[in-house]
């Protein structure tokens, strides 16, 4: 559709104060995990792409914020120049605790 029209190579679907389980979430168009295009999702887009394909996204608790070691595949090429293991950013407050099988997750905390 559009995003083929455009001819957009990938998509990454980034983060946002929300959670997939709030009474009316964010959400995108599910045509976006057709496959048609590589699709990258990062905090809250992960969690958009756990919920389409039937994972499951749970509260963690209290929202945490601040600098933690994330745990890196770093034979996946958009991380290849990086350790395997990365201080990073973080706020969140939901986790995904199963992706189902038609996912890969290149990165956790």
């Amino acid at each position: 559709s559009e995003l083929l029209a455009n001819k957009f190579k990938a998509v990454v679907i980034s983060g946002g104060p929300g959670s997939v389980n709030d009474a009316t979430p964010l959400m995108c168009d599910s045509e976006l995990f057709s496959g048609a295009i590589p699709v990258l999702g990062i905090c809250y887009g992960f969690q958009l792409m756990v919920k389409h394909f039937q994972g499951r996204v749970v509260s963690g608790g209290p929202r945490e914020d601040g600098v933690i070691t994330a745990q890196l595949d770093n034979t996946c090429p958009i991380f290849k120049s990086m350790s395997k293991q990365e201080n990073v950013l973080l706020t969140h407050g939901d986790l995904c605790e199963d992706v189902g099988p038609h996912l890969k997750v290149i990165a956790k905390s």
